[in-house]
C-alpha cells in the first residue's frame, strides 16, 4: 500500500512541475516581460501565476513528504512559504518559531 501512495505523490510532484514549467513559459512571453500586453491579459498572466505558485508550493510540500518522513510521523512538517520575498513583512518571519 505504501508503494501505491508514493507512486502517486511521485505522480503529483510530476504534475506539479509540469503545470509550473508551463507557467513559466507563459510568464516568458515577450508581451509578458516587456509589459506591453493589454489589461485582459496582463490579468490572465498574473493568474497563471498564482496558480503556478500554488502549484509549487504543492510540489514542495509533497516532495518533502515524500523523501523526509519522521520514524514517528508519516509526513514531513507543512512547509511554509514567504509570497513576499522583496518585503520585510512576512508570516514566516514574523511570528514565533514552532
Amino acid at each position: 500500500m505504501a508503494a501505491v501512495a508514493g507512486a502517486a505523490r511521485n505522480l503529483t510532484i510530476q504534475q506539479g512541475l509540469h503545470h509550473l514549467g508551463a507557467v513559466v513559459g507563459v510568464s516568458e512571453h515577450h508581451d509578458a516581460i516587456t509589459g506591453t500586453s493589454k489589461q485582459a491579459v496582463a490579468f490572465d498572466y498574473a493568474q497563471r501565476l498564482s496558480e503556478g505558485i500554488t502549484s509549487g508550493k504543492v510540489v514542495i510540500q509533497n516532495y518533502y513528504d515524500m523523501t523526509m518522513p519522521l520514524s514517528s510521523v508519516p509526513a514531513a512538517p507543512e512547509q511554509a512559504v514567504c509570497d513576499n520575498l522583496n518585503s520585510s513583512v512576512c508570516s514566516v518571519s514574523e511570528s514565533p518559531s514552532k
